[in-house]
């Protein structure tokens, strides 16, 4: 249930004013942590700290800012790879992976979207 939904039809150019008070409200918290999440980003960008998630395949250095090629990970990019070479559908992929009992980082099953990316990722 919104704001507006709590005024009467009769409070016409009341029910106005305060829906464009509230929206200017809201445009202005949306500008002001936009704001600041880019004031951060470039703070850690300054202090050459590393923003973003780390691709599939790869863990970072003991350093913080380099990537390193993980073994595992590696070895699941091939693998899908090559099934999609043999002719496999994504789904397909997905399933079989899944039948190997291969997981990603949290721990679940592939899911198709991360086939796509990888099989994306590997074309470009």
């Amino acid at each position: 249930m919104s704001d507006r939904d709590h005024l009467p039809p009769s409070a016409a150019p009341q029910a106005s004013w305060t829906r464009e008070a509230l929206d200017l409200a809201r445009a202005y918290e949306r500008a002001v942590i936009r704001s600041r999440t880019r004031a951060a980003l470039a703070a850690k960008r300054a202090r050459g700290e590393r923003i973003g998630t780390l691709p599939y395949g790869y863990r970072l250095a003991a350093d913080g800012l380099h990537l390193l090629a993980d073994e595992a990970e590696q070895a699941v990019i091939v693998n899908v790879r090559r099934l999609a070479r043999e002719g496999m559908s994504q789904r397909a992929i997905v399933i079989e992976l899944a039948t190997r009992g291969v997981v990603g980082r949290k721990g679940v099953p592939l899911q198709q979207t991360q086939v796509s990316r990888l099989l994306l990722r590997a074309a470009s």
